[in-house]
């Protein structure tokens, strides 16, 4: 007699206009670049990645992204061109959402990361690289329509896709010198601000988010979220980056983890 258990959760989450929505109402979930059960901050946290403790994190709430495809920094005209390329691309999304996808801790699928920033550099058509790429969005909605799915720092695909995720969106700011700040403090993550802190944007005002490109986003218009900032300030903010972390605020979380009988990285 064989016996299986599968773990499931119910939960809602989709895009609407420029906001996550989850379970009906909009949240702005922080990044972090380890699972969220190791921080000391856990509202409405949203982890890159579950690495290996998604049925933990399903049982304590905790939010999550994953990776699937494996596209990342090595944009080329080769992968452009190869239709070998892509259907593998598809073939992986898929096996890996058909694992994951009863976490109801996971929310979105994360299906690059700056794979499209780079591809100007090769020579390829970059419109046909975005199409490409957007392409797995398309595959997956057809066996998960449930979750949402963004780029990690290749934007919106040129305006191809709903959600923009950009990468160090900083130009406002630095922290490390401390000048150049344009109203922000030097600490973090509010150093990070692409905001000016003594402006407000307004709806559809196009916001600029990559000077270098001169890449702008209508603000309210379509979600922007910054993911490589915010996971790494993550760095800052958890336990498992121990050196920068107050004592007080390290030891509740090692007390946490202890608690919860749960592996705590040093």
């Amino acid at each position: 007699l064989d016996l299986c258990r599968q773990r499931f959760g119910h939960r809602e989450t989709w895009i609407e206009n420029a906001s996550i929505m989850f379970n009906g109402i909009p949240i702005k979930p922080k990044g972090v670049t380890t699972p969220s059960p190791y921080c000391v901050d856990l509202d409405y946290t949203m982890g890159r990645g579950t690495n290996g403790v998604a049925d933990y994190m399903d049982e304590n709430g905790f939010l999550a992204s994953e990776g699937l495809a494996g596209v990342a920094n090595s944009g080329s005209k080769h992968n452009v061109d190869r239709d070998a390329f892509w259907d593998s691309a598809r073939a992986n999304v898929l096996a890996g959402a058909k694992r994951e996808q009863n976490h109801p801790c996971i929310i979105a699928w994360d299906l690059s990361n700056e794979w499209y920033g780079f591809l100007s550099y090769s020579g390829a058509d970059p419109l046909r690289g975005a199409k490409r790429l957007r392409s797995l969005t398309e595959v997956l909605e057809g066996q998960d329509p449930t979750r949402w799915t963004f780029y990690n720092g290749d934007e919106d695909l040129s305006r191809l896709h709903y959600a923009f995720s950009g990468h160090y969106i900083n130009h406002n700011g630095d922290v490390y010198d401390g000048y150049m700040m344009d109203g922000h403090s030097a600490y973090l993550p509010d150093g990070w601000f692409f905001r000016k802190l003594d402006e407000q944007f307004k709806v559809g005002q196009e916001v600029l988010v990559n000077p270098w490109r001169r890449t702008t986003v209508p603000w309210g218009k379509e979600l922007l979220m910054n993911t490589e900032n915010l996971w790494k300030t993550g760095v800052i903010c958890c336990s498992s980056s121990v050196k920068n972390v107050p004592d007080d605020l390290k030891n509740a979380a090692l007390s946490n983890a202890a608690n919860k009988r749960m592996p705590l990285r040093r």
